[in-house]
């Protein structure tokens, strides 16, 4: 894509420096990059694998299995829903219609 959708709040672009994949998104305040080959990001564990390569294909398709980069994508996702779900409480009073639902209980089943 040429630019991000107006539709798009929020982007969060994980990259690596491989020839085979999209790269850092370009300077925009909605889009958070984070490099899988920068070492700071906790990526690359005794230099495997390599992101930093141009032409692994080992490290092309690691980026696309990384249960790192899973667990990274889960808590930001957490994270959003958690901060929704704030949002949605402070907006509706205290009790929100999530405690309604709590409230409900299901028949046990024999």
């Amino acid at each position: 894509m040429e630019s991000l959708p107006t539709n798009i709040a929020k982007l969060i672009n994980y990259f690596s420096d491989n020839a085979f994949t999209w790269g850092e998104w370009p300077d925009e305040l909605r889009v958070r990059n984070i490099s899988l080959a920068d070492p700071a990001n906790g990526f690359v564990v005794d230099g495997k694998p390599d992101y930093a390569s141009k032409l692994s294909w080992e490290a092309h398709n690691a980026a696309e299995w990384d249960a790192n980069v899973h667990a990274a994508i889960k808590k930001l996702v957490l994270d959003l829903a958690t901060a929704a779900e704030t949002t949605n409480h402070r907006m509706h009073g205290s009790g929100g219609g999530r405690r309604s639902l709590e409230s409900k209980s299901t028949p046990a089943t024999p």
